[in-house]
């Protein structure tokens, strides 16, 4: 189209404020985009996670805990530590030990599960212990087996009471996992037996994808230094230590004792939020749990300080 003398300046200026408006309401999408993944991740993560509401030192012979559950109908805490076949009963306020219940010989006992009145407890060799109660206190444990050996060195455990059944996370990555992957598996509580197809995949792939997604996650470059550094080249340096499901949303969130990491999924497999512990907060998180209000407890091995407890109230 041609224009002639004057007529040209006002189409001139109606273009530029259209360009204009183009780009106000690109910017504004773009915004629009980040707020919305900043409210999915915090809606994932209802904490203050770098505050909360209370730390505590454990007990000595807690400095190796390893595994943390709240005891359904009860106000305490159910922790085991991976040297001895020892159920601790644990003040949620104070950390401090109730009772102690024996149930097996000394082992590398990695997590703890509760239904009901029963407790489970897990070995990193992947032998599951069922612990039912006497009267007089006494405890009586049976064993179970799976496909699971000591070279996926499990250390996560946790129940889903509805589905009865239990996850049971894996530290390590057998040779013949695909590369850059880690797997948790769902144990049937109906018949003890347990499907040889994960519950959940992590991939290393997922959480590098998502940070690019998510620049705005707290410590990014941090967690993507951590996770670049594997060795060998392409694994997945993140070591599922603990394992839980929130009560209410229904997420599952693992830890990472090294790297001192948490990652949060959606029950179909959709990685929701990533963040890295400050080292003198958390020196190595082994232990989560939530109580049925959705308040979060972590426990922490002693390396260069003691064992600890911290409490999250659920915003």
């Amino acid at each position: 189209m041609e224009y002639v003398g004057g007529d040209f300046f006002p189409y001139l200026c109606l273009m530029q404020k259209l360009n204009a408006s183009r780009l106000l309401l690109l910017c504004l999408a773009l915004w629009c985009c980040s707020g919305c993944r900043t409210t999915a991740q915090n809606a994932a993560l209802p904490y203050h996670l770098d505050k909360p509401e209370r730390r505590t030192e454990l007990a000595p012979e807690l400095l190796e805990i390893s595994g943390l559950e709240w005891a359904p109908g009860e106000k305490y805490l159910l922790a085991v530590q991976d040297e001895q076949g020892i159920i601790y009963r644990l003040d949620p306020a104070t950390g401090g030990i109730l009772q102690r219940i024996n149930f097996a010989d000394d082992g590398d006992f990695e997590g703890v599960a509760a239904v009901g009145d029963t407790v489970y407890a897990i070995k990193s060799t992947g032998t599951l212990h069922r612990i039912t109660f006497a009267p007089d206190g006494t405890a009586t444990a049976l064993k179970f087996k799976s496909h699971i050996d000591k070279t996926y060195d499990v250390e996560g455990l946790t129940a889903v009471s509805q589905n009865r059944q239990l996850l049971m996370a894996c530290k390590a990555a057998p040779p013949q996992l695909p590369q850059g992957e880690k797997h948790v598996y769902a144990w049937n509580l109906g018949n003890m037996t347990m499907s040889e197809q994960p519950a959940l995949v992590l991939r290393l792939s997922d959480m590098l994808d998502f940070l690019q997604r998510n620049p705005a996650t707290p410590r990014q470059e941090k967690i993507l230094e951590y996770l670049n550094r594997a060795e060998p080249p392409g694994s997945l340096r993140f070591s599922p230590s603990g394992i839980a499901v929130h009560p209410s949303l229904e997420h599952w969130y693992i830890l990472s004792g090294p790297g001192r990491l948490l990652a949060v999924y959606s029950p179909k497999g959709q990685l929701l939020a990533l963040h890295r512990f400050d080292k003198d907060l958390l020196e190595q998180p082994e232990g989560i749990c939530f109580d049925p209000q959705g308040n979060l407890y972590i426990a922490s091995e002693g390396k260069e300080g003691p064992a600890v407890l911290c409490i999250w109230k659920m915003r």
